[in-house]
Formats: C-alpha cells, structure tokens, sequence
C-alpha cells in the first residue's frame, strides 16, 4: 500500500494529464472552427468581388451603348440640320422659310382628326 500523499499526486497528475488534453481537444476544435469561418469570409468576399466586377462591367456596356445612341442621334440631328440649312442656303428670308417648313411638319406630325385649323 502507498502512502495517501503519493496516491494524491498521482490522482493529480492523472487529473491534471486529463485536463491538458481536454484543453488541446477543446484548442483543436476552436482551431477548426475559426478556420471553417475564415473560409467561409473569404469565399463570401470573392463572391462580392465577382458581383461587384459584374455590375461594374454591366453599368460600362450600359454606358457605352448609351454614349453610342447619343453620339448617333446627335449626328444624325447635325446632317439634319445641315440638309435644312444648306436648302435655305440661297432663301431670300431663311426664318420665315423655316418657320414655314417647322409648321408643315407639326401640321403632318398631328392626326388630322385631332386638330382644327383655321387659315
């Protein structure tokens, strides 16, 4: 039979042996965790970063496209413009013809049925 005091330690010791390797569990396991949510942000993160790099390249074709339109629609007033001043190139009294021409078109651009002129 041992003494009670060494039986004590060595209880102790058992306990204690216990006790470390209960906390490296408990280490391991936190160790995993932290690394499963570290994942988890970086992939959450790329998928922003590929959202945002989406939606960055669409408001580009966007932009593109409407600068397109307005660059066509612009020129296309600009040779308009220019087919109206080169008729009223050699007119005596250019604002008169044109306020003239500007009428006829609003006239042909109403529904006939829907306007009333008196002359």
């Amino acid at each position: 039979d041992l003494p009670d005091d060494y039986e004590d330690s060595i209880a102790n010791t058992q306990k204690e042996d216990q006790d470390y390797k209960t906390a490296l569990a408990e280490r391991k396991t936190k160790a995993m965790q932290w690394s499963t949510e570290q994942m988890q942000s970086r992939l959450k993160q790329e998928q922003y970063m590929v959202d945002a790099k989406a939606n960055a390249k669409n408001i580009m074709e966007t932009n593109a496209a409407e600068v397109e339109q307005y660059i066509f629609y612009h020129t296309k007033q600009a040779e308009a413009n220019k087919v109206v001043l080169e008729a009223l190139d050699n007119v005596s009294d250019p604002f008169t013809t044109l306020f003239e021409l500007m009428t006829q078109k609003a006239i042909k651009a109403h529904k006939s049925d829907k306007m009333s002129l008196t002359m």
